[in-house]
């Protein structure tokens, strides 16, 4: 689905955090979501709101409002705009039926995405409830996704933990103990960047590692590389550090990036990653 650009108005984000349009801090069990105004053409606190006749589209202006948020642990759920007498007010739709399926259908208006059974409402973002009526926005679970003025949102996590892995096919790292993944959901395919950083210890010389990213897998990853023998290897020296980044269309929903590596018959002793996403939200 392809968004709309001026002069259709759209000059709020949805963030966690009252005042603050885009959050700098881990924002973590949220149970408020708001919508604050942010613009970078001038039309900040301006909507342009479908009047459900036609193409027929009305400029208003009006101050932030929010949501108090009412969902179990792991429900997706989109948040609407609408606007009476009264001003703007927000809403949210069903859980959606899995990770990947809305319940309640969407379309689009003269390019705007609305509500199918309501166009007056508008859909400005999405949220995944990381526990019973709260949401995260923070480093490892990027849970709000904004469909209007996104800005590029940062995922990061560290992760020291050394071990070995001598079995020539991908797994998450240390087989997942002491293994962080990065969470994130999209209200929209989009172009998403992964990137992974990885360092050895050995005795003397050098050797060659493999890792990669895998999005909701432990066994495939996001490069696609059957194996570690067929890209994303480095020759490293003793406490040397390596890394790879890509860039993948990701569908609709609730994803995760997981930390991969690749085993050898004489394997170094895997240190530390580094894991990152960027990504339009």
């Amino acid at each position: 689905m392809s968004l709309p650009s001026l002069p259709l108005f759209m000059g709020f984000r949805l963030t966690t955090e009252s005042g603050v349009p885009i959050s700098t801090s881990d924002r973590t069990s949220q149970g408020t979501v708001y919508v604050e105004p942010y613009s970078t053409v001038g039309a900040a606190g301006i909507v342009s709101v479908y009047s459900g006749l036609g193409n027929q589209w009305q400029h208003r202006e009006g101050a932030a409002t929010s949501l108090a948020l009412s969902g179990s642990s792991g429900d997706i759920k989109d948040i609407l705009l609408g606007f009476s007498g009264l001003g703007f007010s927000l809403s949210q739709t069903a859980a959606w039926t899995n990770a990947t399926t809305r319940a309640d259908a969407v379309t689009t208006q003269n390019g705007r995405l609305v509500l199918s059974s309501d166009k007056t409402k508008l859909v400005v973002g999405t949220v995944k409830y990381s526990g019973a009526n709260v949401i995260e926005d923070s480093r490892t679970k990027r849970f709000i996704y904004n469909f209007y003025n996104p800005v590029i949102r940062q995922g990061l996590v560290y992760v020291q933990n050394s071990h070995s892995y001598t079995t020539t096919s991908y797994r998450e790292w240390n087989a997942g103990t002491g293994s962080i993944r990065i969470g994130f959901v999209l209200g929209i395919a989009q172009e998403i960047s992964a990137k992974i950083n990885m360092s050895t210890t050995i005795g003397t010389g050098s050797t060659t590692i493999y890792m990669s990213v895998g999005l909701d897998s432990t066994t495939v990853d996001l490069f696609f590389n059957t194996n570690g023998s067929n890209g994303l290897s480095s020759t490293i020296s003793t406490g040397q550090t390596t890394s790879e980044e890509q860039v993948a269309t990701v569908g609709i929903g609730f994803h995760e990036l997981v930390p991969l590596e690749f085993g050898s018959a004489t394997p170094p002793n895997l240190s530390w990653y580094i894991l990152g996403l960027k990504a339009l939200m």
